[in-house]
């Protein structure tokens, strides 16, 4: 987070961001550790989302933070548009499993859709009225044409 702050002072804005979205999944990676108290457990967490959101003003896309309710649950994720598009050809709704987090998927779900210059909105957590609220929550969004709502079978476990 330090070196993040640091390039960001000297208007690195690219490196800053990836320096944030480092520390964001080290801290995920902390995580995993066995042994932690929910003390512990908590403040990683919180790191781990803090350091996720520092970096999305210097993302070269457009990041939407959400959170919907719905049957009495929080439904926290993120929609992503591909850089330099108003509108998508295609959004593609990620719930993330049990073993990871909106902001951990950023990498291995968010970047590749991105780069075929499709949108997505990637949340936790997976059930299937989650699913329901967040395809709502996305066709609402301005610049979203079309919806097409995948889950791989890893991403609903």
């Amino acid at each position: 987070m330090r070196r993040g702050d640091a390039e960001l002072e000297s208007d690195h804005f690219a490196d800053a961001c990836r320096s944030y979205l480092m520390a964001s999944q080290y801290y995920w990676l902390a995580l995993s550790e066995t042994g932690l108290g929910m003390a512990e457990r908590r403040r990683l967490e919180d790191a781990h989302v803090g350091a996720f959101r520092t970096a999305l003003p210097s993302l070269p896309h457009a990041t939407t933070p959400f959170v919907l309710e719905a049957d009495d649950a929080a439904i926290a994720g993120y929609l992503f548009m591909p850089a330099g598009r108003r509108r998508a050809a295609l959004t593609v709704l990620w719930p993330v499993g049990s073993g990871a987090t909106a902001e951990s998927s950023y990498w291995q779900i968010a970047t590749p859709l991105l780069d075929t210059d499709t949108a997505c909105a990637v949340f936790a957590p997976n059930t299937e009225h989650s699913v329901r609220a967040v395809a709502r929550w996305v066709r609402q969004q301005p610049g979203v044409d079309h919806l097409l709502e995948a889950a791989s079978a890893s991403a609903t476990q």
